[in-house]
């Protein structure tokens, strides 16, 4: 009796062991689902301008000839089935005649016979109705589907089991008096695999043509462009989990208290990578291109492959005791070396500087940098933080009188001279600002851009090896 006992907890042992392992599977397995939304400012047309039609089957669309190559993901197709309209919003792209598309919620679409007659458009015409939803979709849908995303002011991705990825077209200057993300008006909830995307699309698998600069300001491509003093700047992130990839930010502010991008009691996760800030270096008196302010949470921030210059303050500026950022291969510059720009601001907090450019400030480094820190470089005679580092380097650049900062050939303190970080445990990537890749093995260059001369060019390769949420 007593054995039988045992074999029967035995079984319930093992039952239970077996029930948790299967459950511990299913929550290893699962992942958010993955929304997308496409921004074109100003944008209302429809880019299906020669009239082709699709075929929908399960989450495929096949038109009836080529898309033009600006059509891509998070871009909305409105069709017809029995007088009744239909959305599908576009998530990869396979070719120019076929793609892989999604309902609003992330479902299979509405499935279309062969003939469909269909329209095209961005979903959104600013990155600002984008992050504040319902009532700002892009006009030109039909309004019986124009609601697609009901949610006013932000949207709870956690409660929604939701990633969301909004894309960023070349169509316009978005003109906006400020993107704010979570302030009393607006409120994202976000984790670390629930949050919030915001980039300009170049894979092929993304858009048919590029919608990033090639590691320069290019006014025809997507840029965000704020000038105006009441509103606060460009972009403010408050409390939110977002990584900002690929985009060209402008801030023109004329009065003090503005910066590119502001992150306030932000208690998640920020990337800010591959983008480049600028402001009126003659005019201008925004503060810092990247200034985080964070007291009373505490937040962890990474930011790579960034070009920043004409800011009055500076380039990068952290605060908080609590907060961590790790800040990569950057590259700096000041407006002329006056006032008191700081290109790398460490005010409090843990900042971790690798592989970053300062140039032309009137600080390069100022304040206490963790001692992680390395191989940076400054033009200054002995302000560039870690081992490895490298002062008194005045870099030439490709083109600085037209801010084209990528590296010049006589740039030779700068080149080869970084650290490999396609391993590093807190922020790994292996690309750079133009999307070349980066030694996989030896030493990689330091600042935003990986110099390739023209007689060893190669083609771009894909974001590989990137830490993500």
């Amino acid at each position: 009796m007593k054995g039988l006992k045992i074999e029967n907890k035995m079984k319930i042992f093992l039952f239970c062991l077996i029930l948790f392992c299967s459950l511990f599977s299913f929550s290893s397995a699962h992942a958010a689902t993955v929304i997308y939304r496409s921004v074109g400012a100003g944008n209302t047309a429809n880019l299906n301008a020669n009239s082709r039609t699709v075929t929908i089957s399960g989450t495929t669309v096949t038109f009836s000839g080529a898309m033009p190559n600006n059509v891509g993901v998070g871009d909305v197709l409105q069709y017809q089935i029995s007088s009744t309209y239909y959305l599908a919003f576009i998530s990869s792209r396979t070719s120019s005649t076929q793609y892989t598309v999604q309902a609003a919620d992330g479902g299979a679409p509405q499935a279309a016979p062969s003939g469909t007659a269909v329209n095209v458009y961005r979903a959104y015409t600013s990155l600002a109705d984008a992050v504040t939803g319902s009532g700002l979709e892009n006009p030109a849908i039909d309004a019986s589907v124009r609601d697609f995303d009901s949610w006013t002011g932000g949207k709870d991705l956690v409660t929604a089991d939701e990633q969301w990825n909004i894309a960023c077209y070349s169509d316009a200057e978005d003109l906006t008096t400020g993107v704010a993300i979570n302030n009393s008006a607006i409120d994202w909830v976000t984790d670390d695999t629930h949050y919030i995307k915001i980039y300009t699309p170049y894979l092929s698998s993304e858009v048919g043509i590029s919608q990033r600069p090639n590691g320069a300001w290019d006014d025809s491509k997507y840029r965000l462009d704020s000038d105006d003093d009441t509103n606060g700047p460009p972009m403010n992130i408050n409390s939110a989990n977002v990584w900002i990839d690929g985009l060209q930010i402008f801030s023109g502010a004329t009065m003090m208290g503005t910066d590119a991008i502001d992150l306030t009691n932000t208690s998640g996760k920020v990337k800010i990578s591959n983008s480049i800030l600028k402001a009126d270096p003659v005019n201008g008196m925004s503060n810092f291109g990247i200034n985080i302010s964070t007291i009373s949470n505490a937040g962890i921030y990474q930011a790579w492959n960034n070009i920043i210059y004409g800011f009055l303050q500076g380039g990068i500026s952290l605060d908080g005791s609590a907060n961590i950022l790790y800040a990569y291969n950057n590259t700096t510059i000041g407006s002329a070396g006056a006032g008191e720009d700081i290109c790398y601001n460490s005010v409090n907090g843990t900042f971790v500087a690798k592989n970053d450019i300062a140039q032309n400030c009137a600080t390069g480094y100022g304040g206490t940098f963790d001692s992680n820190s390395q191989n940076n470089l400054s033009d200054l005679s002995s302000d560039a933080p870690g081992t490895n580092s490298t002062n008194n380097s005045s870099l030439t650049f490709a083109d600085s009188t037209n801010a084209d900062y990528h590296l010049n050939a006589s740039d030779t303190t700068a080149i080869g001279d970084g650290i490999n970080l396609s391993a590093d445990t807190n922020l790994s990537f292996s690309t750079d600002i133009d999307s070349d890749s980066r030694p996989a093995t030896g030493a990689w260059d330091i600042g935003a851009d990986e110099y390739v001369s023209l007689g060893n060019a190669t083609t771009p390769a894909a974001c590989t090896g990137l830490s993500v949420y």
